[in-house]
């Protein structure tokens, strides 16, 4: 079975069980997160812990499956010594419905997406090139780590302009021929 089937039926038997949710489904889960509708399903007597438990065994036996990970598992890891769960908690919002994360084995993509996709916690993923070609910058590879928040301050001081307010991230100077 696959877990978005498997997620449509826990919905399903939730709906028979409990009436329709006001706020859309109870469960849902895409691209290895689980959302639940906790609130609305413990104020109706449902063990959400329970149902995330039942969720994480089956998800485990998937031979594509490295790690599934509930909010509490992932708010207790080290994330200097664990890169997926780092990844994974600066991906969401502390607000999110967010019961449990599944992370596939590198390599692994769900199914039903885009025959190339970035979503896994994996470094493959994680760390993609920058090219930066015209005039103002200095033809060469560049080693040292960039991440995305260093774009909109690199083509600031390429452009010669300041920013309305501040921005997160460095000037790439040696892409700039060091200005």
């Amino acid at each position: 079975m696959s877990f978005d089937a498997f997620g449509g039926t826990m919905d399903s038997l939730l709906v028979w069980r409990l009436g329709p949710s006001t706020s859309g489904r109870y469960v849902e889960f895409a691209d290895g997160i689980l959302f639940m509708r906790r609130r609305a399903m413990e104020a109706r007597g449902v063990k959400v812990d329970s149902l995330v438990e039942a969720w994480t065994r089956e998800v485990r036996r998937s031979p594509w499956v490295l790690r599934a990970d509930t909010r509490r598992t992932l708010a207790e890891a080290d994330t200097t010594k664990d890169p997926i769960a780092r990844r994974w908690r600066h991906s969401l919002p502390p607000d999110a419905p967010v019961e449990l994360l599944v992370t596939l084995k590198p390599g692994s993509v769900w199914e039903g997406g885009a025959p190339a996709m970035h979503g896994s916690p994996h470094d493959i993923d994680a760390k993609v090139p920058l090219i930066i070609k015209g005039a103002g910058i200095r033809a060469g590879t560049y080693r040292r780590r960039a991440a995305t928040v260093d774009l909109a301050p690199t083509l600031a001081e390429l452009l010669q302009i300041l920013p309305l307010e501040p921005l997160d991230g460095r000037v790439l100077t040696e892409a700039l021929g060091g200005r």
